[in-house]
């Protein structure tokens, strides 16, 4: 007996010694442990004068969108000499501070006129991953969409095939869903009713939900609560069914609710905590195979949001919408994540020298 209770006590600290190494490994992350050459940075919509902010946060590369109807109003042919001089300027600014731009060149803003023409999204030119990996639409894709899926010729199989440098990621949480097989029965329905899935969450819900549990307090606010394990899987299945192709995490980010009074937020610890394990997440996948290559804030900072408006703010730097100059102003996590990006550790150090957990 005594035996047995001394082998159970050795057995409990060597399980404690091993926890505490695994968290303090996890701790004591520091850009370095990413590979050479992989590129941190920011996205958001901003002027000129916001990229010596940039600069001074550290960022490596800089994420904006080019609005297609904005620089090109007709689709194609003649360029706004306005629009165009904007992101010439802005892309100099960039590059005079050694900050590389990354643009998307469409950013749900179709010209009129192609949306008149192609119809949109509904357009066969519009492919989806697994086409320009394989050739084709998957069978359960085909299967339950059926006719609204367009076939694709041996010649356009073979032309899409492989056609893509990367796969940008955007990456917010975990939506739970359940299987819903009756949606298929719908005479009339959308891309959403083929998927044949009924969401047991929102995305951006207030209230974290358990698997196994009912979903309690609905409706209390916006939030994304953070799903790191979410983001593994995901570069897992890109690794394993995709051939595994360069990826950028291009935005993942955590909201806040602004103060209806006006108030600015300064303290966003939680939102320092959410890059924290998305960080280590994309590292963790990296250590086993995932070809990820970079990494994106969303956002550098405060800005209209295309969902939310003003409603939902992302922002590392904040921006006081009362203020005739719309004044801007670091948060905690600005400073979190310049130090990271400077050579701190990634879990942040109390005062007492215990690192913040996950």
């Amino acid at each position: 007996m005594e035996q047995s209770r001394g082998s159970s006590s050795r057995l409990r600290f060597l399980l404690a010694v091993l926890l505490f190494e695994l968290v303090s490994a996890a701790a004591a992350i520091t850009r370095d442990d990413f590979p050479e050459g992989f590129v941190f940075g920011a996205g958001s919509s901003a002027y000129q004068e916001d990229v010596r902010l940039m600069h001074e946060m550290g960022l490596d590369a800089y994420r904006f969108s080019i609005s297609w109807s904005r620089l090109i109003p007709d689709g194609r042919g003649a360029v706004n000499p306005k629009g165009l001089e904007y992101y010439n300027n802005l892309i100099d600014e960039l590059l005079k501070h050694g900050i590389q731009p990354h643009t998307t060149i469409y950013h749900f803003d179709l010209p009129q006129a192609l949306q008149d023409e192609y119809n949109g999204l509904l357009n066969p030119r519009v492919m989806f991953l697994h086409p320009l990996v394989y050739g084709d639409y998957p069978p359960v894709m085909k299967r339950n969409a059926g006719s609204k899926l367009p076939a694709l010729t041996a010649e356009e199989s073979a032309r899409v095939r492989g056609s893509f440098d990367f796969v940008g990621v955007n990456q917010y949480g975990a939506i739970y869903v359940a299987d819903d097989p009756s949606q298929l029965k719908r005479e009339l329905r959308d891309y959403s009713a083929d998927e044949a899935t009924k969401y047991v969450t929102q995305p951006f819900e207030s209230s974290r939900h358990q698997l196994g549990q009912e979903f309690k307090q609905r409706g209390l606010g916006l939030r994304n609560d953070d799903a790191p394990w979410a983001l593994r899987k995901l570069l897992e299945h890109l690794q394993t069914k995709y051939a595994n192709p360069p990826v950028v995490i291009y935005e993942n980010g955590a909201g806040h609710e602004p103060d209806p009074s006006g108030g600015l937020l300064y303290d966003d610890e939680f939102r320092s905590r959410f890059l924290q394990v998305y960080i280590e997440a994309a590292l963790q996948s990296i250590r086993n195979g995932s070809n990820v290559r970079s990494y994106f804030v969303w956002s550098f900072m405060d800005l209209f949001e295309y969902i939310f408006a003003y409603q939902f703010q992302f922002g590392l730097i904040g921006v006081d919408y009362g203020a005739e100059g719309r004044t801007r102003y670091a948060r905690s996590s600005a400073r979190w994540y310049a130090g990271f990006l400077h050579g701190g550790e990634l879990r942040m150090v109390a005062p007492d020298g215990s690192r913040a957990s996950s």
